[in-house]
């Protein structure tokens, strides 16, 4: 299955923004996901997960500043 990157994000609340923007298009939790980076804590990423209902990946930092994307497919 295709993966899209809608974006990254620099904080939380930018994210949560997107991620509630998404699912008023009609996007479902099931077709959301998120990729962070190691440096965000294990805490965080369950309290984004168990709020949004999306599946949280932590993974390895990317290239970009950001510390968060939210992908759909």
């Amino acid at each position: 299955m295709t993966k899209n990157v809608i974006g990254t994000y620099d904080n939380e609340e930018a994210l949560v923004t997107a991620i509630q923007h998404l699912k008023t298009q009609g996007f479902q939790e099931k077709d959301l996901s998120l990729v962070t980076s190691k440096d965000i804590d294990e805490e965080d990423c369950l309290e984004v997960e168990s709020k949004e209902g999306i599946d949280v990946k932590k993974g390895r930092n990317h290239r970009s500043n950001s510390s968060r994307r939210v992908d759909y497919g």
